[in-house]
């Protein structure tokens, strides 16, 4: 830092031009910062939301499952010992339905994972990055 009673060094024009290019760069990340920034918090808004309501709808879906499984398990025995199998018992049905449900539940899996590839987060920075590197492509000078 200068004195007050000198008059500021001169910069040589090399000088002036890096200090220029460093705060060319310095401008550029930061509102590429702020860019990102935005992009979280719209994101961060978008995941609660769609979290907390797949939560809520998970939680809803297996206490309703869990009262209705051993009463479907019951009358579903009693019907098929009745009417249709009279070796079938309240256990093997049971069996029968955890295994199907193993079975949807593997398909939806599959299915949840596909979906969760597809999820494009930060696009738009991702976007301008590509851009960004595209322009220097296209202006980058052979060195003389």
């Amino acid at each position: 830092m200068p004195d007050a009673g000198q008059p500021p060094a001169q910069e040589s024009g090399t000088e002036g031009r890096i200090r220029g290019l460093l705060q060319a760069v310095l401008r550029y990340v930061g509102a590429r910062g702020k860019l990102f920034q935005i992009e979280a918090q719209e994101a961060g808004t978008h995941v609660s939301k769609v979290g907390s309501r797949g939560v809520l709808a998970l939680m809803s879906l297996i206490v309703a499952w869990l009262l209705a499984m051993p009463a479907v398990v019951s009358l579903g025995a009693e019907y098929l010992q009745q009417h249709v199998w009279s070796w079938m018992r309240w256990e093997y049905l049971a069996l029968m339905l955890a295994g199907l449900h193993f079975f949807f539940g593997f398909l939806f899996l599959i299915a949840a994972k596909g979906r969760w590839k597809r999820v494009r987060l930060f696009e738009e920075s991702l976007n301008q990055f590509e851009k960004d590197r595209e322009w220097v492509a296209r202006n980058q000078q052979p060195p003389n």
